[in-house]
């Protein structure tokens, strides 16, 4: 079944949220795109902290991945082999400037789960999107504006949990 039949046909009153974590791989369905925003049906990574209001909330950062694997500026190549209960995916880059929260009814299948030392070659990326010399970019404490530097740090410091 293709992903926007899905969509269609689903009984969204009965479907309960996926319960997601940092890491894992779901195919979504991201919409129209703007300009040159990335779009329609693909895996994305999930990319949040795990703490219970992110578990509780309706809404899911995410990265898009593509199956072009050039090599740019905030691009993550990934391979089949990095990626643990692999469900059918060849591999491709990970966009980290795309990074986006979307409602987790976009999220349709699951697809895998990103190992450790990928997922914090992402989070060193992010890091470096969101951070200059060291600083954070983003300031404040604990709002939404945080949530991914703190998720970013923790991944690349090692504490991230399973």
């Amino acid at each position: 079944m293709e992903i926007s039949e899905y969509y269609a046909v689903r009984d969204k009153e009965n479907q309960s949220k996926p319960y997601v974590s940092m890491g894992d791989i779901y195919y979504a369905s991201l919409g129209t795109n703007i300009g040159s925003e990335i779009d329609k049906d693909r895996p994305v990574l999930v990319f949040q902290g795990d703490d219970k209001f992110v578990r509780l909330s309706n809404m899911v950062t995410v990265l898009p991945i593509i199956s072009n694997m050039t090599v740019k500026p905030y691009k993550v190549l990934i391979r089949a082999g990095d990626i643990l209960d692999n469900h059918g995916l060849d591999g491709g880059s990970v966009l980290v400037q795309q990074i986006r929260s979307v409602s987790k009814d976009r999220l349709a299948l699951f697809k895998g789960r990103l190992s450790e030392e990928k997922l914090k070659e992402v989070a060193r990326e992010v890091s470096n999107f969101f951070f200059y010399n060291g600083k954070p970019l983003l300031r404040g404490e604990g709002d939404a504006q945080t949530i991914l530097a703190d998720a970013a740090k923790t991944v690349i410091i090692g504490e991230s949990k399973r």
